[in-house]
């Protein structure tokens, strides 16, 4: 969504089928979130960026891994492919 250049991250569920369509990828980012936190094994929270709903990764404790920062993408993938399903 932006260049990185603190600790936090903002991305965005696209699956290609709702690539260009704003609106619904708002929506579908928005419903993702919740999942996500529902799940219980990774955690974001969301931002704004240029009118654009995103979610956003906060990475603050210095025992964070690439393996947390990787399941977090793959919860957010898993539960974006059954949402946009």
């Amino acid at each position: 969504m932006t260049p990185v250049g603190l600790s936090i991250c903002c991305f965005r569920y696209a699956p290609p089928a709702l690539r260009g369509r704003e609106q619904e990828l708002d929506r579908l980012n928005e419903r993702l979130m919740g999942a996500i936190q529902a799940d219980g094994r990774a955690y974001c929270s969301n931002a704004v960026l240029g009118g654009r709903f995103c979610l956003r990764a906060c990475i603050v404790n210095f025992r964070t891994e690439a393996e947390h920062v990787e399941l977090l993408l793959r919860v957010a993938a898993e539960h974006g492919a059954r949402l946009a399903g």
